[in-house]
């Protein structure tokens, strides 16, 4: 945060919350609340629910939290253990201005192997820099893109 990042709730334990009781979705968030207190200067009211899955219930809880549920309209897929260059044609396909790129920085496959590495994601990053930057794309905060335009709905995601 210190290096002008932004810091936001994905909650705790990374739960389906379409399957959590309303306590549940709000334990949370508190909990991962406190552990960014310390980090960040105020408190942020962004949140990207797990798995893109928000049901009534828990589009409901966050309104009433005063959290904004946001989320992502290019996947790279980083976690599922593609290469640098799959996920440079991926992005190649869908980069458009104002995209909301979701990247992970580790995650386990869902089948069970080992965790993706960390170090392609770092790598895509780079890359990403290196050659959308000279096209003229800025990256910037979730603060900042929200400041540029109005953000549109995205029914599709809510599952």
């Amino acid at each position: 945060a210190d290096q002008g990042h932004e810091l936001a709730n994905h909650t705790f334990s990374h739960p389906d919350l379409n399957r959590r009781l309303r306590s549940e979705i709000e334990r949370e968030v508190q909990q991962t609340d406190t552990l960014l207190a310390p980090l960040v200067k105020s408190s942020q009211p962004y949140f990207r629910p797990p798995y893109g899955h928000a049901n009534l219930v828990v589009m409901q809880a966050h309104k009433d939290m005063g959290r904004h549920i946001l989320f992502w309209d290019v996947d790279l897929l980083d976690w599922s253990g593609l290469s640098v260059a799959q996920m440079m044609t991926m992005l190649a396909k869908q980069a458009h201005p104002g995209a909301i790129v979701l990247m992970h920085d580790a995650s386990p496959s869902p089948d069970g192997s080992p965790p993706a590495s960390r170090q392609k994601t770092v790598e895509l990053v780079k890359q990403i820099l290196a050659t959308y930057t000279p096209q003229g794309y800025r990256f910037v905060t979730l603060s900042e893109l929200l400041t540029l335009g109005t953000p549109q709905a995205s029914p599709s995601f809510c599952r």
